[in-house]
């Protein structure tokens, strides 16, 4: 497990959705995303912001983005949920969490 892995263990599909959600009504101040973006009902994502607002859900207190990597160990939390991100170029699907990827 990852480092941000480990950061974002008790974070949960509903609390992504919830992000979403979220996002959609504020989206607050975050930097760009640059290649990492959550795919959902055909919508792209800053994946780290959103994961970011997921962990202010799951937890009820913020996180500092400097705390943890975006890029692929954002991707990879996001693919456990079940979820599609595209990393830069490629869209990656969901990967079954019980597996050691």
């Amino acid at each position: 497990m990852t480092k941000t892995e480990i950061f974002f263990a008790n974070v949960t599909t509903d609390h992504v959705k919830k992000a979403i959600e979220l996002f959609d009504r504020e989206p607050g101040n975050y930097n760009p995303s640059v290649t990492t973006f959550l795919i959902y009902n055909n919508k792209q994502y800053p994946a780290k912001h959103l994961l970011k607002m997921a962990y202010k859900i799951a937890n009820q207190k913020e996180i500092d983005t400097e705390e943890y990597y975006g890029g692929k160990p954002t991707a990879k939390v996001l693919q456990k949920l079940g979820f599609f991100v595209q990393y830069r170029d490629e869209i990656l699907g969901p990967i079954d969490p019980s597996l050691n990827v």
